[in-house]
């Protein structure tokens, strides 16, 4: 999708920051661990995982920590091998249906996102 026809902004979180929960993608009865996310919005997000999955696969994202856990559906809206050719990207649109979820899956990445300890 082109970058200016996006109807919420984008941010990317930094792979190397340890997150205090798991971000897990089911695709039918597989689950997979991933922590690469980027292009975070209340809309949707982008993932690496070394796993295929073809485009249009619906698939439920869950986040879990020790005092939160959400799980929303979403649907693979493109799919793009990495430069190693051993991780696929992808690009997930969360169900519109669930905007509520979709905005706490969202605040659950905040801290990676926002940098609220920089001074103003």
């Amino acid at each position: 999708m082109d970058k200016n026809r996006r109807s919420h902004e984008r941010r990317s979180i930094d792979p190397s920051d340890k997150m205090p929960g798991r971000f897990i993608i089911q695709v039918g009865e597989n689950e997979y661990e991933f922590s690469q996310v980027s292009d975070v919005s209340v809309s949707g997000m982008g993932l690496s995982l070394a796993v295929a999955i073809e485009k249009d696969t619906e698939v439920v994202l869950r986040y879990e920590s020790d005092d939160m856990g959400l799980a929303l559906h979403g649907k693979i809206m493109w799919q793009s091998n990495a430069e190693t050719d051993t991780h696929f990207r992808y690009g997930v649109q969360f169900a519109p249906e669930d905007a509520d979820t979709n905005v706490m899956f969202f605040m659950a990445l905040r801290e990676y996102i926002d940098p609220f300890d920089e001074a103003i």
